[in-house]
């Protein structure tokens, strides 16, 4: 993937479904070669992402 770079804008990355979707697909865009970014207030799963 050329120099691809990937916001997602989520208020808390507290336990659920979605929050776990942003995970998901944050660690699939770097795996692809692309950079992801997640931008939070925290939340339980926000350690996860770091």
């Amino acid at each position: 993937m050329a120099e691809v770079t990937i916001l997602q804008v989520v208020p808390r990355l507290d336990t659920g479904g979605s929050e776990q979707a942003t995970l998901e697909i944050a660690e699939a865009l770097t795996r692809a070669g692309a950079s992801a970014l997640v931008a939070t207030e925290g939340g339980r799963l926000a350690t996860a992402i770091r």
